[in-house]
């Protein structure tokens, strides 16, 4: 394991590229250290994948963001 990697290398070079095209990131980064300062799981110690906690924040905040995009622009009944 190499211990001198930037773990954050990568969504800071997709936060670029979404900066230059005008795309907006929904970055779970913060919601993730939030939950596991808490002391929950959400991701599996083996491999460091969300587990299916992690994946239903990631979900629910994705939901969220959507639904908050779609009633800005009116596009909710």
């Amino acid at each position: 394991m190499d211990h001198n990697r930037d773990i954050h290398l990568p969504e800071t070079k997709l936060a670029e590229v979404c900066a230059r095209q005008g795309i907006p990131l929904l970055s779970p980064t913060a919601r993730l250290r939030e939950r596991a300062a808490w002391a929950e799981t959400l991701y599996f110690l083996e491999d460091g994948h969300w587990n299916r906690e992690g994946h239903r924040l990631v979900g629910e905040m994705l939901a969220d963001s959507l639904l908050s995009s779609s009633a800005q622009r009116g596009s909710l009944p």
